[in-house]
């Protein structure tokens, strides 16, 4: 109505996604549930998906929760980071899941590093505290990766989502036509979206066990023939005959695209 907003955050959907990729006590089919569930309730309202914003603790701060998170001192007046290479993976599923759906992802800063922070004030912490290269001028992601704690896990996530981002903005079936299931278990999902010539299709794996997906195209309106290209990694898969094989190392996702 002409009282009401067009547009929220979608709260339902972020404790899914926490759920799903942070403690694993949801599976990703019921992840992908909750975003379906999403799109039946708000109809054509402009939702916002997001990861985290200044109200709840960071992403990498509720994944690595310890007896600290108890204490009275913040994590970052304790310069608390999480040093678990696994949370970093998770966090890069979770920028996949956001950037890969319809409505409008939101960035909250700092988390496309991956910065600590469990509660306020330290999940409103200033970005220039875990990156010595923002300065007001235009940023090198090397730069930024250099001036963290663990530059390595950091810079991937930002490589990671600045790939997904520049994606999302030149091709719209990041965003837009209909989702189709391509493969689900508990730890892997796999879905297919059509726009126009383009095909998208994005598998995740949770597992900590590489994985390998033999499934057919056709029944997903998919062509039967082709090469898809992952812009994660450069990678390309041949599909033939009605099939593709598809590789899925642990705790990764594949973004593939066929124009």
């Amino acid at each position: 109505g002409e009282d009401q907003l067009d547009a929220q955050f979608d709260f339902p959907l972020y404790g899914s996604l926490r759920a799903a990729l942070i403690d694993d006590s949801i599976e990703l089919p019921a992840l992908f549930s909750a975003r379906a569930d999403s799109d039946a309730l708000y109809g054509d309202a402009v939702m916002s998906q997001f990861l985290g914003n200044h109200d709840v603790s960071r992403f990498v701060s509720d994944a690595d929760a310890g007896d600290w998170a108890d204490s009275e001192e913040s994590a970052c007046e304790t310069g608390w980071v999480p040093t678990n290479p696994d949370i970093y993976d998770r966090l890069r599923l979770a920028w996949t899941f956001l950037l890969t759906q319809p409505g409008l992802p939101l960035i909250y800063y700092g988390d496309e590093l991956g910065i600590p922070g469990y509660r306020d004030p330290s999940n409103r912490a200033p970005l220039w505290w875990f990156s010595s290269a923002i300065d007001g001028s235009e940023t090198n992601l090397e730069d930024v990766s250099n001036g963290l704690y663990h530059p390595e896990e950091h810079g991937a996530v930002l490589q990671h989502l600045a790939t997904l981002g520049d994606a999302r903005a030149n091709h719209s079936v990041f965003h837009l036509g209909s989702t189709i299931e391509w493969w689900q278990e508990t730890d892997l999902y796999a879905f297919a979206r059509t726009t126009g010539d383009s095909h998208l299709l994005v598998a995740f794996n949770r597992s900590n066990t590489d994985r390998t997906i033999s499934n057919g195209l056709s029944y997903a309106e998919l062509p039967t023939e082709g090469r898809w290209t992952d812009l994660l990694t450069g990678e390309s898969f041949d599909a033939t005959e009605d099939n593709l094989i598809l590789s899925i190392p642990a705790l990764e996702s594949r973004v593939l695209l066929m124009e």
